[in-house]
């Protein structure tokens, strides 16, 4: 079993740089060069789908609000439930 003399690991993170990231690649055995490289690439899919993620929330809230906004305009508009596929196509045939 291998120990780490020369660094320690500590609960908080300083300013992290690309050269600080090289030079901890650097003392890491080759064999694990291919999970750095995989997690690279899931972190670079995370940071994608969080943008979209976070576009994604701002149009479902802008709906959100759009529609209590219409209610708050229209309180006497109720839902309209059918009872059957055929009745809602009924209702619907003259859009």
């Amino acid at each position: 079993m291998t120990t780490i003399t020369s660094r320690e690991i500590t609960p908080t993170f300083p300013t992290i740089t690309t050269d600080t990231i090289v030079e901890a690649l650097q003392h890491l055995s080759p064999k694990y060069l291919p999970d750095v490289l995989q997690f690279i690439h899931f972190l670079e899919y995370k940071s994608l789908n969080t943008q979209d993620e976070a576009e994604e929330d701002e149009a479902l809230w802008n709906a959100v609000q759009a529609h209590q906004a219409y209610k708050a305009q229209h309180p006497d508009e109720a839902l309209e439930r059918y009872q059957s596929g055929a009745e809602f196509m009924k209702a619907v045939e003259e859009l």
